[in-house]
């Protein structure tokens, strides 16, 4: 089988997660049976993309020095970052995983997935984290709205984000694709806030994060439909407020699509992005009157979908506190 070894650890192929533009993700096992999601693109012989990787990875380590995430599994837990060269002892490994189109460790067959030449592969590596996609939720709730998940999804996620603007940090492409929902967790939302809670939602993919401050947030980024709106509309830098702000637009967008299974907005094709087809803004469907939910679920989601850019992520969590002697 198929492995590396990393700082006293060996960690062994178990199969192929997925794949996406920016890069290829694998699931590892250690000796010890722990699980761990590797991380790989080969795609950083570029220089604009190299940057974009090593910022991620600083990103997910400095979550788990100040927030400890490796204990609160809010954020990715990172093992392992670095932009590793064809003398690492394991540049082969990776090479070949990534010329892989196989789906199980055994396979042998191969694709243009990642150019032969590359001298340069980025690898990350997080703890795996175990649970079912959001957006996976949004297919299979068949319209029952539970509102004490959705309780618990927007205070865990509004903390979430509270916590990365704290520090500056926007993340840039919250969707449902990027929160993995633990079931097995029973810890409450307050938890989160302490080294020792374990959250039920799980913020990950960092690939488009950013830290304002320090001049990564320049280019646009983000998945259309759940960008706000003023960012699709300008070809300026947007500011710190604009991009935190997009951030709490998605939370409305998400939590919107669990409620109704569809999007908050209708879609037109006289407006794109990048020619990628977006939401007519100024259609805003409201909530199906026949949706069983909370009132104040309702309000809160509405606030984070229209509201003007004054809305911060520490008054928007005051909004969820406040609703809590009433949900």
């Amino acid at each position: 089988m198929a492995s590396f070894r990393v700082a006293d650890t060996n960690y062994h192929l178990q199969t192929k997660l997925g794949s996406g533009k920016q890069a290829h993700t694998y699931l590892y096992k250690d000796d010890e049976g722990n699980l761990y999601t590797v991380k790989l693109s080969a795609e950083v012989n570029r220089a604009n993309k190299r940057e974009v990787m090593v910022r991620e990875i600083a990103i997910l380590e400095e979550l788990k020095t100040v927030v400890a995430s490796c204990q609160t599994h809010t954020y990715p837990c990172i093992r392992y970052g670095a932009i590793i060269k064809s003398d690492s002892p394991n540049f082969e490994h990776f090479r070949q995983l990534l010329a892989s189109t196989g789906t199980d460790a055994d396979s042998n067959t191969t694709s243009n997935a990642a150019p032969q030449n590359s001298s340069v592969i980025s690898v990350l590596v997080y703890d795996f984290v175990a649970g079912v996609s959001f957006d996976d939720l949004i297919k299979k709730h068949n319209y029952n709205v539970n509102n004490n998940f959705l309780n618990e999804f927007l205070g865990q996620m509004l903390l979430s984000v509270r916590t990365l603007h704290s520090l500056n940090i926007v993340h840039r492409d919250i969707k449902p694709s990027n929160i993995i929902f633990n079931p097995e967790s029973t810890d409450s939302v307050d938890s989160a806030e302490t080294s020792s809670g374990s959250s039920k939602f799980t913020l990950i993919d960092f690939g488009l994060s950013c830290r304002y401050n320090s001049g990564e947030c320049a280019s646009k980024s983000g998945t259309p439909n759940y960008v706000l709106p003023k960012i699709l509309k300008t070809s300026s830098q947007d500011s710190i407020v604009t991009l935190k702000r997009s951030d709490l637009f998605a939370i409305g967008v998400c939590a919107y699509n669990y409620v109704e299974a569809v999007a908050p907005y209708k879609i037109t094709t006289s407006t794109n992005w990048r020619g990628m087809q977006v939401y007519n803004f100024s259609s805003y469907q409201g909530f199906n009157s026949s949706v069983q939910m909370d009132e104040q679920l309702q309000d809160l989601i509405e606030v984070l979908l229209l509201d003007p850019d004054q809305l911060t992520a520490d008054t928007a969590y005051q909004y969820w506190l406040n609703l809590q002697s009433e949900v």
